[in-house]
């Protein structure tokens, strides 16, 4: 299983969600830090364009935008952003 390795943003949506949300949320990403390949998961998709390299996970109406990365430790999943549906892809 991978570390899961939170960006500042995402750690801080993630602290200010409803506690069902986040537990919801952090659930979620733990299965996918879990699997083989992250595009296993059916709420996976590819980001294209300038997202182009990164995921979109779908946890209800929810969304966070995350990569695989190698660092000396090995792989992580790094969780770039955490936000409602809409906003997510404001940058």
């Amino acid at each position: 299983m991978r570390a899961i390795v939170f960006h500042r943003r995402a750690a801080s949506y993630l602290s200010r969600m409803p506690r069902d949300r986040a537990a919801q949320v952090r659930d979620a990403l733990v299965e996918v830090a879990g699997l083989e390949t992250i595009a296993s998961h059916p709420g996976i998709k590819q980001m294209s364009g300038g997202m182009a390299g990164w995921s979109r996970l779908r946890i209800g109406s929810y969304r966070a935008i995350l990569q695989v990365t190698v660092i000396e430790a090995g792989e992580v999943l790094y969780v770039d952003a955490i936000g409602p549906r809409g906003d997510i892809y404001k940058g």
